[in-house]
């Protein structure tokens, strides 16, 4: 703000630096009309006279008359004041723009006229000046009028900051981000690009071209890509930067470049969903992408998955394997791989992938990143291929609990990440005493352990509890997927089976044999069954923590060919922890506590109650604050890359 004296008698434009300071422009900027980067505005006009107003202070370098209803200087005008402090713009979201005319902040010390009334409270914003006081009469005058008090003429700041005409003011400083390199804005989390967006430091084509380099460097090696759609993708970046340059911003991801899994409608092309069975075209598009674009994401296009969603180790024989951006020797999980190796491998920041079995935890899992899997039917799944009608569910991947927080608050509707501050005081951490920590290999014991010793640390009370019915809802899931899956193929079986792989296919055709007794059956258990684990786990537990897969990440070539034995006996310890919590429609967390003998990532599931996303984020979110295991991030080398290094997908 600048000391206006003495306070003019119409409303004017003050371009004083210690104004554009205070909204985050550089010294010497003039009032902006459009902020045409991100970066620092372009000034709306540059006077070619650097003459001072006679009603101006030494710091105000030029005065206009503003358009009516605007003032870029608190001036009371007539018994009402407009406070355009930097912490009421602040909080009105609005740092760039003209204030309204309204009453004064109640968080100002002072209305008029300096930013010395804002600077004690604003020590949590990034943008403000630290302004000198001054002991000019007039402005004790208002200081009084306004409920403040005088400033002392012998106080040091006061003999720093001139009265108007004596000499010529010094630069003020000012806080301001620290440049952002192009490669460190691929590597921030979801939660910090969104502030530095909302901020104004970096450009959602920032963001773009950050995640292009880094794809162009590490895909060739992790195969993660399905298809990015690289003009589309810029085109929107660039409606979204012009968006927020006019004040319009969407929602919380507001310009922040995504890209999904490949079994999503889009209205200008079908998903391949991992295979070569060409998939008939829909005008509408999914629901989970219509409401990331409410939210103001930017669709950069989708990543590879196993075939049709249909297996757990991440295999795709017919458009190759998505490989572990820890180790490319190594399998990603299934069938969410493209997301869960985008999002570890640095080239994505958050995704969305479907959860029938283990797909989003078991990927994330494998990978070293976050996945949640809400409650059944808390998210949109029209506009997906299906393959499990009753059981899919929608959820996202991304680095941190809080990222994913952020993620399904757009895509659901929730207030999940408000919530994920500290541990609630007396949390009961429920441990199972079999199923989940029956016949599991030592590592993975070892990793649950590190996880409960976390939580006793952050005073969550440990409470063994005995889970039922889980072998019985684990086979009862096989028949409900197997038979549903069987039934949404059944149109393009007969046309294109060749096209299928013989492992999908294989599948596919066992479906057909369960009969309609057997399928109904399956059906009928779930609800009794959720009433019987809730009472046996929940009455003494608040949350549930469980390995997520039995085994260690398995080896690529661990299964050799597609109809090796060993699929189904590896596919059986990646899903029989989490199969059962799909069946019974509950939420579940993948998090990473640690890594095996081997240097692979190591995880536990958080499994809540039904629609207890917001605790399960904040025990999440505590574990996670406490350990370190999801910031770090692989070193993939490009040495392994195939012949096309460079090129991406389209």
């Amino acid at each position: 703000m600048s000391p206006c004296w003495p306070p003019p008698r119409a409303p004017h434009r003050c371009a004083a630096p210690c104004c554009a300071m205070a909204r985050g422009w550089p010294a010497g900027a003039m009032a902006p009309k459009a902020r045409t980067s991100l970066r620092w505005p372009r000034p709306r006009w540059t006077p070619r006279t650097r003459t001072r107003s006679p009603i101006c202070s030494p710091m105000c370098d030029t005065l206009r008359p503003p358009r009516a209803g605007h003032s870029w200087c608190a001036t009371p005008l007539r018994g009402k004041r407009l406070c355009t402090s930097a912490c009421g713009s602040a909080r009105r979201g609005r740092w760039s723009r003209p204030a309204r005319w309204r009453k004064p902040s109640p968080r100002c010390r002072w209305h008029w006229p300096t930013a010395p009334c804002c600077t004690p409270n604003l020590a949590h914003h990034e943008f403000h000046a630290r302004i000198p006081t001054t002991s000019h009469p007039a402005a004790d005058r208002h200081r009084r009028a306004a409920g403040g008090r005088a400033v002392d003429p012998g106080h040091g700041a006061a003999r720093r900051c001139p009265v108007a005409g004596r000499q010529r003011p010094r630069r003020l400083r000012t806080r301001t981000p620290a440049p952002v390199q192009a490669m460190s804005l691929a590597h921030s989390s979801l939660e910090d690009t969104c502030a530095a967006l909302a901020a104004g430091s970096i450009r959602s084509v920032d963001l773009l071209d950050a995640l292009l380099d880094q794809a162009r460097r590490v895909d060739p090696v992790i195969h993660a890509i399905a298809e990015w759609d690289e003009d589309r993708a810029r085109a929107q970046a660039g409606q979204r930067d012009q968006e927020r340059q006019r004040g319009v911003v969407r929602g919380a991801l507001h310009g922040v470049p995504l890209a999904h899994k490949d079994l999503l409608f889009r209205p200008h092309r079908a998903p391949w969903c991992g295979s070569q069975v060409p998939v008939p075209p829909q005008t509408q598009q999914a629901g989970v992408l219509s409401r990331l674009e409410v939210a103001g994401a930017v669709d950069l296009g989708s990543v590879q998955l196993s075939e049709f969603a249909y297996n757990p180790t991440g295999h795709n024989w017919a458009r190759g394997h998505v490989r572990n951006p820890w180790n490319p020797d190594f399998v990603t999980g299934g069938s969410s791989s493209g997301s869960a190796a985008s999002v570890a491998a640095r080239i994505n920041f958050a995704s969305i992938g479907s959860d029938t079995a283990a797909s989003i935890r078991v990927p994330a899992a494998c990978c070293g990143v976050t996945g949640l899997k809400p409650t059944h039917g808390l998210v949109d799944a029209s506009g997906c291929v299906p393959l499990s009608y009753s059981l899919d569910t929608l959820g996202p991947i991304a680095r941190s609990a809080r990222d994913c927080a952020l993620v399904l608050d757009a895509i659901a509707g929730t207030r999940t990440l408000a919530t994920a501050h500290e541990l609630p005081a007396g949390l009961r951490v429920g441990v199972a005493s079999r199923y989940f920590v029956d016949d599991i290999h030592a590592d993975v014991a070892r990793g649950l352990e590190d996880a409960l010793t976390a939580l006793r640390g952050l005073g969550a009370q440990i409470t063994p509890v005995t889970p039922t019915g889980l072998p019985q809802a684990n086979a009862n899931a096989s028949v409900i997927i197997m038979s549903e899956a069987t039934s949404a193929h059944r149109p393009w079986m007969a046309p294109h089976a060749a096209r299928y792989s013989p492992t999908v296919l294989e599948r596919l055709e066992q479906g057909a044999q369960f009969s309609a007794a057997d399928y109904v059956g399956a059906q009928r258990y779930r609800a009794p069954a959720l009433a019987d684990f809730c009472d046996a786990v929940f009455a003494n537990a608040d949350v549930l923590v469980a390995p997520v897969i039995a085994i260690p990440v398995p080896r690529l070539d661990d299964v050799s060919a597609e109809n090796d034995p060993a699929m189904n006996r590896i596919a059986r310890d990646m899903t029989r922890l989490t199969r059962p919590i799909n069946y019974l429609g509950l939420p579940a967390l993948s998090l990473p506590v640690g890594r095996d003998s081997r240097g692979m990532p190591l995880a536990v599931q958080l499994i809540g109650r039904p629609h207890s996303e917001a605790l399960l984020i904040q025990v999440g979110a505590a574990l996670q604050r406490s350990t370190d295991w999801h910031r770090l991030r692989p070193s993939i080398t490009p040495h392994r890359a195939t012949s096309g290094a460079g090129d991406l997908p389209r």
